[in-house]
């Protein structure tokens, strides 16, 4: 876990960023080094981590046309080795070079070996103090501080955990030592098997600044001109620099009694029981309050004093190792609880899947089950209506044959009849009298 984190206001991912948005982080990366080379992690503020993705995008934007494939969206370390120089902390430019090393890579993140991030890590701040880590198309800034072993992530991060999420912020995270950093790496990429690479960095002049105000050589070299005449047993002032609350002023070392031999100088004498080497301090005289930016470099300052204060102490040491090894015990753990999780997940997804295809099966029995019977229940229904149908045909056979068998039984009698009246008809008419009076 990390002794401290330092959030910027916004990650490579902000709009402002335009079309190359989540896509400069190696430049990113390689700007906080050169950042880290120049401004000591004590006093970066989010300005600071502003200033490093502002510098990275314009180191982007200057290497994106000519990077070695053209199909990439992203750029690879090799593809800034003709813009290292440019990079300007301070506003000056900060002079490098990258170096080869075939030492700092690795196959597996999680994997064991000679090839292990613990070895290779180990191996590259034994001999390099900056670098640019590459693993999963993704890069972040790997450096060491007088505050301990740091990474820095342009991605968008959680400002307290550290971990990737989204609206996040770019963020700088330092480790006491070296088994923490291992612990915060692995942490990010996660479950991530696949090949990693530490790209050094050699830097001309390892001078870390105190604070960001300005060139101290040149201070320094007017402030001693100023006090060249003052004299203390002829022999010349020591003069120094310091830095309080984030401002510069000079420390004047009195080794005897000082005379001034120019009017136009201030007189510095010593006071009665004065020892020699005694320090008198010339802060700048300022009535305005510290700002916030001076008010969170003082409180980063305490944390490292803190921190410093914590190494020495053995009984902290032991206990980090305890943690360092907890933290490498679970981080075992975690990289073995994926395969069984996975195994678990597999095994319950064969279970579910065989119950999904005997269910289906019931559904499909169950269903030509009841189409059957419907369609039975359908056959029964056409069987029972035309036996009905039949019935009534039959019946209704059966009716008219009654009723012509009856009209065959009345026909002789009706033929008699109608032979009888036309007889009587005529007998009428040959009478001359009506046939009902013959009846």
């Amino acid at each position: 876990m990390a002794s401290f984190l330092i959030a910027g206001n916004r990650s490579q991912g902000d709009a402002v960023f335009g079309e190359f948005k989540n896509t400069q982080c190696t430049s990113n990366s390689f700007s906080a080094l050169c950042f880290a080379n120049s401004l000591s992690v004590e006093f970066w503020t989010r300005e600071t981590m502003d200033a490093i993705l502002n510098e990275g995008i314009q180191l982007h934007t200057r290497c994106f046309p000519n990077r070695l494939v053209l199909q990439d969206s992203f750029l690879a370390f090799e593809d800034l080795e003709n813009n290292l120089n440019s990079v300007k902390v301070l506003g000056k430019e900060v002079l490098c070079e990258a170096v080869v090393d075939s030492e700092t890579q690795g196959p597996d993140l999680h994997g064991d070996g000679d090839r292990s991030l613990d070895k290779v890590l180990e191996y590259f701040f034994s001999t390099y103090s900056h670098g640019v880590f590459t693993c999963n198309s993704l890069s972040l800034g790997l450096f060491r501080d007088e505050l301990g072993y740091c990474i820095y992530d342009p991605h968008s991060c959680n400002p307290v955990s550290g971990r990737m999420e989204s609206d996040g912020v770019s963020i700088t995270m330092v480790f006491v030592n070296i088994g923490s950093l291992i612990s915060g790496l692995k942490d990010k990429f996660t479950g991530c098997r696949k090949m990693f690479q530490i790209s050094p960095v050699k830097f001309q002049s390892l001078t870390n600044v105190g604070n960001n105000s300005g060139d101290i050589d040149e201070s320094v070299n007017e402030l001693a001109n100023s006090v060249s005449a003052v004299q203390m047993n002829c022999s010349s002032a020591v003069v120094t620099n310091c830095c309080q609350d984030g401002r510069l002023y000079s420390e004047v070392v009195c080794r005897s009694p000082v005379v001034s031999y120019d009017d136009n100088f201030p007189m510095i004498s010593s006071s009665r029981g004065k020892r020699p080497s005694d320090t008198i301090h010339t802060p700048p005289q300022s009535n305005k309050r510290p700002s916030q930016a001076e008010k969170k470099r003082l409180a980063n300052r305490k944390k490292a004093e803190a921190m410093k204060k914590k190494r020495e102490n053995k009984e902290f040491r032991e206990n980090e190792k305890v943690k360092d090894a907890e933290a490498k015990k679970k981080a075992r753990e975690n990289e073995e609880s994926p395969s069984l999780d996975v195994s678990k997940k597999d095994f319950e997804k064969k279970k579910a899947k065989k119950n999904k295809s005997k269910l289906e099966g019931k559904k499909k029995k169950d269903s030509v089950k009841s189409q059957d019977e419907t369609e039975d229940n359908s056959v029964f229904a056409v069987t029972e209506t035309f036996k009905k149908n039949k019935r009534k045909l039959e019946g209704k056979k059966k009716k008219n044959k009654d009723s012509a068998k009856r009209w065959e039984d009345l026909l002789p009698l009706v033929h008699k009849r109608v032979y009888f009246f036309v007889l009587l008809n005529k007998s009428s008419k040959i009478l001359k009298k009506p046939a009902a009076l013959l009846c």
